[in-house]
């Protein structure tokens, strides 16, 4: 599914491929930044919190206009 058919049937989307099949609604944002660390073991720690906020935000999102959530990979 492609980004303009994401929009034309209203879902929310973020494409973070490696996340995907381990990020679950409802996940604390430490358990993120501790599952991103995992993925990308290089990375430094900011840019860990920095990403696993946004992906956060994103997932507990409470907008009524999000009609689902996709992180690609897992459609």
């Amino acid at each position: 599914m492609n980004q303009s058919q994401l929009r034309e049937r209203g879902i929310a989307a973020i494409d973070w491929t490696q996340l995907a099949p381990h990020a679950k609604v409802g996940m604390t944002r430490k358990e993120l930044i501790d599952l991103y660390l995992q993925i990308e073991p290089g990375t430094k720690e900011k840019t860990a919190i920095s990403g696993a906020a946004q992906v956060w935000r994103f997932m507990n999102a409470k907008a009524h206009h999000v009609v689902g959530l996709l992180l690609y990979g897992v459609l």
